[in-house]
């Protein structure tokens, strides 16, 4: 009596439930499909994307960070294409360090010109080792990097550092620059 009670009870929930797990595996098997389908499709453009690095922009070397790489080639042909000691602008330097600035995801607090051809960036960066990796990269790009002043803010453990941006190649009067 009771095993016939219960099979009255199951016995209506049995297709519904089938069906559900049907559905369930039918889904499943879809995403597994098409997440396939989408790491192929970025494998093949990631490929892509490194042969065309490779024939327009860096034909020797390794590929590091593709972007400021490609951003470091730009900025120079466009330097010599403009014949860049007498054209290169304050704006011109930022648009060269936003690559970079965005890469590394710095907070930037305040950017000022200081001349036609230098830029000042005030950063927050969570340690010193930071700002002299923040250096580099600008460098790297094509820059020549001043860091004027780095200092922990009182009640805070970011540093606060002053970068100064220059063409390549400028430097100010009396000034001596460490790579």
């Amino acid at each position: 009596m009771a095993r016939t009670k219960l099979r009255k009870q199951v016995l209506p929930w049995r297709w519904p439930l089938l069906f559900a797990l049907i559905a369930a595996g039918l889904w499943s098997a879809s995403q597994v499909i098409e997440t396939r389908r989408i790491e192929t499709r970025t494998a093949q453009l990631n490929t892509q994307t490194r042969e065309l690095v490779r024939d327009k922009f860096i034909p020797t070397g390794p590929l590091l960070d593709m972007r400021i790489q490609v951003s470091q080639v730009l900025a120079e042909r466009q330097l010599r294409a403009a014949g860049w000691q007498d054209k290169i602008t304050a704006l011109d330097l930022f648009a060269t360090a936003v690559s970079v600035l965005s890469t590394r995801g710095v907070e930037t607090d305040q950017v000022s010109t200081v001349s036609a051809t230098e830029v000042a960036l005030d950063v927050t960066m969570p340690d010193f080792a930071s700002v002299d990796q923040l250096a580099s990269d600008l460098r790297a790009a094509g820059l020549t990097v001043t860091v004027v002043q780095s200092r922990v803010s009182e009640g805070s453990a970011a540093v606060r550092s002053e970068i100064r941006l220059r063409p390549p190649g400028r430097r100010r009067q009396n000034e001596r620059t460490v790579d």
